[in-house]
């Protein structure tokens, strides 16, 4: 496909108005791809001022509503129509195209404008072509287009070779096993193209190449055994004999002519105004229209009209018309529409709103429960010799009562009691044989209560991102520039600053006995001149890693010059594409994907990656990036704790293509403060509050010293700093106890300063993760871990051996503690907890577990 001139729609040579609207057709729409909004209308356009100040638009929604609102020879015209190239430009430069930029750019066919609508389909096509696979989130992106634009912006050309690459791909599809999901869904983009076709007045198709291959194939698929498959096969082939062919010897008529638009326009306007008394008017248009093409009109279009009434959302009118619609049609005609009809009707009860599916079911179930309707259907079954028509009539009613059911068995509120009940009068009103068997092969039972509920799975909504707009918007700066800025955004951070000026260098050790120690800051140097590629530093929760991570960032910031690695800190709690990681950081600091490209191939990273044990996946991320690409040195924090298997070393390990590479994969955890790094971090502590109660750390240290098992629990920077600010407050509010009772008053409320401190600080780690968890997750949290204290109590242990059932095997009895089931991991992550060998458990220290086991509850907190 060639790009078209942007001046094609220019005023001189487009002078007319704006053009109709297309009318928005079916569309099956995947849960995580919701499917675009019909296109604008001209009733609209007096709703609200027009934008015509670019730096006013917010999205690109905006900014499409504008271009179709805007007069063509209005001076922001031209401004508006190239942001919107832009936009599909920078789109056509991500190498990985979310749902949501898929959302974004295909919203701009909502315009209006043909150019932008040509740019959207050629990029498609594009990738469609191109793609070993059919990517169904392109289809979608593909038929959301296809709908929004107008019928007379459609390129001919444009429609033909997409539908060539389509029959391509659907030949290769369907010789391959596959879902009746994904079959259905190429099926349905298949019909829209087609449609589409029918709108632009695609007048010839190649017989042998493209028209009699597919008739074949849809002819075949007519008769599958799924009925909704068989019903769309039977659409889209009807669609298909609307479009001529190269053999053809008659006079082909055009479905869609001009008093055929103009009906629909008159439907259109009738909904946006809400004047649904004038809808039969839009009938009559319709039906006229069909007559003067000098052919009778068909159940296919007159199914083609309901569903543009469904996208609209009128189901009111999309019965009424189905009523003065469905026994004026032949009867040989019939079967057809009441499968479309059937289906339709099922797509929007699982696809809409409440209100809308609401009406969708009574319709669905009073036209399950005509008899006459469906007798008559069978006739003509039988008379057309396509099948027995019992056959066919039992698929399509024992496919509706298998819905019925399937939605009965959902929570989902009034929506659940309407299904039940409306199969309380089906059953009741079975009174044939035939009747009660369709019920038995659904699988329903004759007692409604026995069917189990089970939770409604969450819709997820893509919502359109901005990302290409603001691409669009900001001239790009030039590559030195940027990296300059990013230099100075982690130099000038107010948070590092204050993260690091009460910093301590830690250590680190081979292993978790930490007897040999070493700086940490010489080791990760060290490891920056050989040849490995992952540094994995684990370490328990307030060890320091995030510090030390972004320390060692600012250092390297601080000391960089042109040509040597960059150096990038990417927390990982925060990270939507693992795959993307690297993008999506770099987007976030103005990189274009262009640029983005050329630093992968120019230049060399550093990237610090904090916080693995933070993320609700756990996958390799060195090879899921494909980090060797990017000639990267990595290292890696995480808590051990996050694993309950003992090997997790394969998480980490770096790959070369698909090979790993396990010798240039290096381990080292954090060791805990010694006796020299207390004194040094008190030290500072006190310089940096010159009006703390106590100005010498050697108060500090008396105090620690006299609380049994304090010292040992104070090893870690996060602990550490608990215990400096509020241990002077403890020990004064105790002053005027006797010394034995005011130790141990003050150990029980520092332990809760610390329990209490720990859990909001997992709490707000964990973030999201949380979501969808009823109640106070502290609660959750402490309830695990006195659940926990008590049962090592009762086994006189102090270090948990834990090690997974195989299969076949009776649980450990600490399977509930350390498995990953339900909400297992997060409890276990928000506990005190320590992990000293491959299979080895245990809290921070014993005085911890005692305090679980005399605590009753959070109250005294």
């Amino acid at each position: 496909m060639k790009r078209k001139n942007p001046a094609a729609s220019s005023p001189a040579a487009s002078p007319a108005a704006s053009p109709s609207p297309k009318t928005a057709t079916l569309a099956s729409k995947p849960e995580s791809t919701p499917s675009a909004s019909p296109a604008i209308t001209k009733a609209d356009k007096a709703d609200k001022p027009v934008i015509l100040n670019l730096a006013e638009i917010r999205n690109t929604e905006e900014l499409a509503d504008s271009l179709f609102r805007m007069e063509r020879t209005c001076d922001s015209y031209p401004i508006f129509e190239k942001l919107a190239l832009r936009i599909i430009d920078a789109f056509g430069e991500h190498s990985y195209k979310t749902p949501a930029l898929l959302k974004e750019v295909t919203m701009l066919a909502r315009g209006g404008n043909g150019p932008i609508s040509h740019e959207i389909l050629r990029l498609l096509f594009t990738q469609i072509q191109s793609a070993p696979l059919l990517d169904l989130d392109y289809l979608q992106a593909l038929r959301d287009t296809l709908r929004a634009t107008d019928p007379e912006q459609f390129d001919p050309d444009d429609l033909v070779n997409i539908l060539k690459t389509l029959c391509l791909k659907y030949d290769s599809f369907h010789k391959q096993e596959t879902t009746l999901s994904k079959q259905y869904q190429l099926l349905h983009t298949l019909s829209e193209v087609l449609d589409a076709m029918g709108d632009a007045n695609v007048k010839e198709l190649s017989y042998d190449a493209q028209h009699d291959p597919l008739y074949r194939q849809l002819d075949e698929l007519a008769s599958h055994e799924d009925w909704q498959i068989a019903a769309k096969a039977s659409y889209a082939r009807e669609a298909l004999r609307r479009i001529g062919h190269d053999k053809s010897k008659l006079a082909l008529y055009l479905r869609r002519g001009c008093s055929l638009l103009q009906g629909i326009n008159h439907l259109k306007a009738v909904v946006t105004n809400k004047e649904l008394a004038e809808l039969f008017a839009a009938f009559n248009d319709f039906k006229e229209a069909l007559h003067t093409q000098g052919k009778q009109h068909s159940w296919y279009d007159e199914l083609r009209f309901m569903l543009s009434l469904k996208e609209l959302g009128q189901i009111q009118a999309f019965e009424e018309y189905f009523k003065s619609t469905s026994s004026t049609l032949p009867e040989k005609e019939r079967p057809h529409f009441l499968m479309g009809v059937s289906n339709a009707l099922i797509e929007i009860i699982e696809q809409d709103p409440d209100a809308t599916r609401m009406e969708a079911l009574s319709f669905l179930c009073d036209l399950y429960l005509d008899e006459a309707l469906w007798g008559s259907m069978n006739w003509a079954l039988v008379k057309l010799h396509l099948d027995s028509g019992e056959k066919i009539v039992s698929k399509v009613r024992v496919g509706i009562l298998t819905r019925l059911k399937e939605w009965s068995c959902i929570d989902d509120g009034e929506f659940t009691v309407a299904c039940r009940a409306r199969l309380e009068q089906i059953q009741k009103e079975a009174k044939s044989s035939m009747q009660k068997k369709w019920l038995t092969q659904a699988g329903i039972p004759s007692n409604l209560k026995s069917l189990k509920i089970t939770a409604k799975a969450e819709h997820l909504v893509i919502e359109p991102s901005t990302e290409l707009l603001n691409e669009a918007k900001i001239k790009p700066k030039m590559i030195p520039e940027l990296i300059r800025s990013m230099k100075q955004s982690y130099l000038n951070d107010p948070d590092i600053k204050e993260l690091l000026a009460n910093y301590i260098a830690p250590t680190g050790a081979t292993d978790l006995s930490c007897q040999i120690t070493f700086p940490l800051e010489e080791e990760v140097r060290k490891f920056f001149a050989t040849e490995k590629k992952v540094f994995l530093l684990l370490g328990g929760a307030g060890a320091g890693k995030t510090t030390f991570g972004k320390r060692l960032v600012y250092d390297l910031w601080q000391k960089w010059v042109e040509g040597a690695p960059i150096p990038i800190f990417i927390p990982l709690g925060g990270v939507s594409e693992y795959k993307r990681m690297l993008e999506e950081t770099l987007a976030n600091y103005d990189f274009t994907p262009a640029q983005i490209s050329q630093l992968k191939n120019e230049n060399s990273f550093l990237l610090i990656l904090d916080g693995y044990d933070e993320m609700e996946k756990k996958p390799n991320l060195y090879r899921e990036n494909k980090l060797y690409e990017w000639n990267a040195k990595v290292m890696i924090t995480c808590r051990p704790t996050a694993f309950a298997k003992a090997d997790f070393s394969s998480m980490f390990t770096p790959y070369k293509n698909e090979a790993p590479q396990h010798l240039l994969l290096q381990e080292v955890y954090t060791a805990p403060f010694s006796d020299s790094q207390i004194d040094e971090y008190l030290k500072q502590y006190i310089a940096r509050r010159p009006t703390s109660t106590w100005d010498d750390y050697m108060i500090y240290k008396e105090h620690i010293c006299k609380i049994s098992g304090l010292p040992l629990l104070i090893q870690t920077p996060f602990l550490l700093y608990i215990t400096a600010e509020v241990l002077p407050d403890i020990v004064q509010s105790y002053a005027d106890q006797e010394i034995t009772e005011r130790l141990e008053l003050s150990k029980n409320k520092l332990f809760d300063a610390f329990i209490e401190k720990w859990f909001i600080r997992s709490e707000g780690k964990l973030g999201s993760k949380l979501d969808g968890i009823e109640g106070d997750i502290k609660l959750s949290f402490f309830a695990y871990c006195k659940k926990l204290a008590i049962l090592m109590f009762k086994e006189k242990v102090v270090v948990i051996r834990y090690i997974p059932a195989a299969w076949g095997e009776p649980p450990s009895k600490w399977e509930e503690f350390f498995s990953n089931e339900g909400i297992t991991p997060l409890l276990r992550y928000g506990a005190p907890l320590q992990k000293l060998g491959r299979q080895e458990w245990a809290f921070l220290h014993q005085e911890i577990r005692d305090y679980f086991i005399s605590r009753d509850g959070m109250d005294g907190m």
